[in-house]
């Protein structure tokens, strides 16, 4: 089975921050990390999000009314990104798509800062790796815990 994440990381954590993010991406799961530096990760998981919609029809739990509104709500995730960027205007803020399928992952995203993006990557193997570099310029390395699939349910 594969893996297709949708992520929104930063530096920034603080109680103000924290709750005016879970606001604006109800649908997302947060969770601090430590992994080469400490910031917080917003995750959703969009096989998840598939079944639990289309199988389960857990609809308003995504804040959705049908299943064509999937694509939609997952599309919005970016410029909403863009927009939230705006409120805390000094903080830089990474989108990472991650898609892992039979063991090999596919990273994409941007780099945004004050309704800016001022970087963008393209699909590649080692994507994530030039996203967190413009977050955290101390980054270094090519795993990234908080991208399996276990890190966002345990409990520590």
């Amino acid at each position: 089975m594969g893996l297709k994440l949708i992520n929104i990381i930063t530096e920034k954590f603080d109680d103000d921050f924290v709750y005016k993010i879970t606001k604006k991406f109800p649908f997302f799961t947060f969770k601090l990390f430590n992994c080469n530096f400490n910031g917080i990760i917003g995750q959703l998981d969009v096989n998840k999000m598939y079944y639990e919609c289309e199988e389960l029809n857990e609809w308003e739990k995504y804040g959705l009314k049908a299943s064509d509104e999937i694509i939609d709500k997952i599309y919005e995730v970016e410029n909403d990104l863009i927009d939230f960027s705006k409120i805390f205007q000094n903080e830089i803020f990474g989108y990472i798509e991650v898609d892992c399928f039979g063991g090999t992952c596919y990273y994409k995203g941007f780099v945004v800062n004050n309704g800016k993006i001022i970087y963008r990557q393209e699909t590649a193997k080692d994507g994530h790796i030039n996203i967190l570099k413009k977050i955290n310029k101390k980054y270094d390395g090519y795993y990234f815990e908080p991208f399996t699939r276990e890190f966002i349910n345990k409990n520590t």
